[in-house]
């Protein structure tokens, strides 16, 4: 019960707020990128300021990893992808789209952040499962020492059982040959 609240209050919302977290990185370095940029229309000749990639589904400004979702018009016209350069040297200019892509190697992007998110989630996974084990250990060594104190041995007490029945048995031939003693005994007089 304990893991799970736990689980429930503290370590559950630790990960969503890491992972609202990488959403909000992501989309505020990549939308900040292609507003920088410039992309070229369906038509390819006048080029355009750029559109934001990311937007959220349910209209609020705040970027959650739940609500985080592709904005509806670069679905719409891929084309508005600003993929050139702030001044586009032709419609081949790709320097935004390099820029962009080099985000996922600097130390302070998104792709850090989810590595570093990753990282911590496998470590607190072999942590926990570390601590079953060592718990599953401390249970068993815990069962075994309450047996040995509480637990019955039928082997030794069959064999206790066997030898009062013998002390018994003993104890009445000895009663019996009193009896007959005396018996004889009062028969001679």
């Amino acid at each position: 019960m304990g893991g799970l609240l736990q689980a429930v209050n503290t370590s559950l919302p630790s990960y969503s707020a890491q992972f609202d977290s990488v959403a909000q990185a992501l989309a505020s370095q990549v939308n900040s990128a292609l507003t920088a940029g410039s992309s070229y229309p369906g038509d390819g000749t006048t080029p355009a300021a750029g559109t934001p990639l990311f937007a959220t589904s349910t209209g609020s400004s705040t970027v959650t990893a739940l609500n985080l979702t592709v904005n509806p018009s670069i679905v719409a016209d891929p084309f508005t992808l600003a993929a050139a350069g702030a001044t586009p040297t032709g419609n081949n200019d790709g320097t935004n789209a390099q820029a962009i892509a080099e985000l996922a190697t600097t130390t302070t992007g998104p792709g850090a952040s989810w590595a570093s998110i990753v990282g911590s989630f496998g470590l607190d996974t072999s942590n926990a499962q570390a601590l079953v084990s060592s718990t599953n250990a401390s249970l068993q060594s815990a069962t075994q020492a309450q047996q040995a104190v509480s637990g019955v041995s039928t082997n030794s007490q069959l064999v206790d059982l066997l030898n009062y029945q013998q002390g018994y048995q003993a104890a009445a031939k000895v009663i019996s040959t009193i009896s007959t003693s005396v018996q004889s005994l009062m028969q001679a007089i």
